[in-house]
C-alpha cells in the first residue's frame, strides 16, 4: 500500500522523498477506485497533496477566510475537526496535514476523524516530532515570537492575519508518533508506514542568518547530550494508518 518497499515500516526520508511520499501513496491508493470520496481535514487555503481528478475531495477548515482562498475542493465545510459532525464510515481517504500540533485536543480530531473513515480507507496523518527540537522550540516559545520570526525572517508579510499561520500550536504528547500508532491499533486499524523528515534544519535556517544556524546546532548538540538521546532531530513525521475491514 505504501510505495517504495524499503520505506515499509519505520524510514528517514530524504527532502525529496518526504515530498514526493504523500502524493505517491495517495495516487496508487486511489488508483483501486471507482468515485472516491477524500476529506482534507484542516485543508486551510490550499490542499498540501495533489488528488487525482476522479476524486471527490471535501476540504474542513475552521477559518472562513483560508477556506475562501481554496480553489483546490469540490466541497467547503467550515468547522472544527475536533467536532463536526462527519458522517459515519463516508470517506475512502483522509488526509491530516500539519494540523494535529494546532488542536488543544488532538485526540478527540482522530477519533472523529477515524470514526468517518470506511473499512478498508487509509488516513495520512502529517505533524510535527514533539520529541525534537523543533517540537520542543514551537511549544513553549509564544505565538508572536512564531509571528515575528515568519514574518521578519523568513518575510511572510501576510504571518499571523486571519487565515495566515503561524497558527496557535500545542504539540500535545498525544501527537507523538508512537502514541499514535498505538491508538490506531488499539481501534482495530493497521500502520501501513511511519516515515520521519531527514535533517534537522527545517526553515532552512542557513539560507537566511549564519547567526541563527549557529545557534540551532548549538541547541542540537545540547538536546543529545542532555536528553540522553530521549529527544530526536528527526524533526517531522509521517503516518499512514488503515481501518480494518470488519
Amino acid at each position: 500500500m505504501c510505495p517504495n518497499a524499503q520505506h515499509n515500516g519505520l524510514a528517514t526520508l530524504s527532502a525529496k522523498e518526504w515530498s514526493a511520499l504523500p502524493q505517491q501513496v495517495v495516487e496508487e491508493f486511489l488508483a483501486r477506485i471507482k468515485n472516491p470520496r477524500v476529506l482534507d481535514a484542516g485543508c486551510g487555503d490550499r490542499c498540501r497533496i495533489p488528488f487525482p481528478p476522479h476524486a471527490f475531495v471535501v476540504g474542513l477548515d475552521d477559518s472562513p477566510e483560508a477556506l475562501e482562498r481554496n480553489n483546490q475542493v469540490h466541497q467547503k465545510n467550515l468547522g472544527d475537526i475536533q467536532n463536526y459532525p462527519l458522517e459515519p464510515n463516508s470517506y475512502d481517504l483522509i488526509t491530516c496535514i500539519d494540523v494535529l500540533e494546532h488542536l488543544p485536543y488532538p485526540q478527540k480530531a482522530l477519533q472523529n476523524l477515524w470514526q468517518a473513515l470506511k473499512p478498508g480507507g487509509l488516513m495520512i496523518l502529517r505533524a510535527p516530532n514533539p520529541y525534537s527540537l523543533k517540537g520542543i522550540i514551537t511549544k513553549w516559545t509564544p505565538h508572536w515570537v512564531h509571528v515575528a520570526f515568519r514574518r521578519y525572517v523568513l518575510g511572510n508579510r501576510n504571518a499571523g492575519k486571519p487565515g495566515y499561520p503561524p497558527f496557535k500550536t500545542y504539540l500535545r504528547n498525544s501527537i507523538v508518533p508512537a502514541a499514535i500508532a498505538r491508538w490506531v491499533i488499539q481501534q482495530g486499524g493497521t500502520v501501513r508506514g511511519l516515515y520521519f523528515r531527514e535533517g534537522s534544519n527545517p526553515y532552512d535556517l542557513k539560507r537566511y542568518s549564519k547567526v541563527l544556524w549557529g545557534a540551532w546546532n548549538t541547541l542540537l548538540f545540547l538536546m543529545r547530550v542532555l536528553s540522553l538521546g530521549r529527544y530526536s532531530e528527526r524533526t517531522d513525521y509521517i503516518i499512514v494508518v488503515e481501518k480494518n475491514s470488519a
